[in-house]
């Protein structure tokens, strides 16, 4: 059961491959068998999935994410309709968890509900869905990923012939972040309970060089397209800046 488990959700592999891997063992296991097995072990720990949500609502931070997902044979839906897995880290230092939550659409709405009662940080890219339902919450802070912005830039870097110079001179400066972030890490200052020494360095160190990057795409943006290239890096950037420097 383990080896299934880990063979199809880290592995990713099909039940059907899995079957076919088994055959050439000379052991005959069919899918429907696996799938009824996964099944069977997904209700024996549902009773400890249950403690995910509070130790989520427990932390102080959430990070949230999605991405599209197909699901074949849904009865109501065509094969070729779009899905979303949302994906919620978070919990407290040393008891993090990871939720997966499936959904038809691209709203965020339903996590209202489920985090009607969060106090604390959520992290998400700039997807608007997230504005939309938890801007005008006073219990919620919510700030932006530094991983989406720096990747749009990074996505324009690779793509381009010439190297684009203005995304390869963000990606500079933020190499100097991200060094700033692995030496926080380093120390174990979140571990150690000592936040305060981390959004000192932040402060000191991180600040002027994200104020620098700003000054810089502000400064360049009227000479690229805005919705081309590097155009669309640098206005998702400046959009989401307010929320990149909580």
């Amino acid at each position: 059961l383990s080896f299934l488990v880990v063979s199809k959700f880290m592995d990713h592999l099909p039940f059907y491959r899995i079957s076919e891997i088994l055959l050439r063992l000379h052991i005959q296991l069919p899918r429907g068998t696996m799938s009824n097995w996964i099944i069977g072990v997904y209700e024996r720990y549902k009773p400890i999935l249950g403690f995910f949500p509070d130790f989520l609502m427990n932390g102080q931070l959430i990070g949230i994410d999605e991405t599209t997902f197909k699901v074949h044979n849904e009865k109501g839906r065509a094969d070729t309709k779009k899905s979303f897995m949302w994906v919620l880290r978070g919990g407290i230092p040393g008891r993090t968890v990871v939720t997966y939550i499936y959904r038809e659409t691209h709203s965020a709405e339903f996590l209202k509900e489920l985090l009607k009662d969060y106090r604390g940080v959520i992290q998400t890219d700039g997807l608007e869905t997230y504005n939309a339902h938890f801007k005008r919450n006073p219990d919620v802070v919510l700030v932006g990923c530094m991983a989406h912005a720096r990747r749009k830039f990074e996505d324009r870097y690779k793509q381009s012939k010439s190297k684009d110079e203005i995304a390869g001179k963000v990606l500079y400066y933020m190499r100097k972040l991200y060094a700033i972030e692995d030496k926080i890490r380093k120390q174990d200052y979140l571990k150690r309970g000592m936040v305060d020494k981390i959004v000192e360095i932040r402060q000191a160190e991180s600040k002027p060089i994200l104020e620098h990057i700003k000054n810089y795409l502000v400064e360049k943006k009227s000479s690229v397209p805005e919705r081309f290239g590097v155009g669309r890096a640098i206005q998702y950037f400046l959009n989401e800046y307010p929320k990149l420097i909580k």
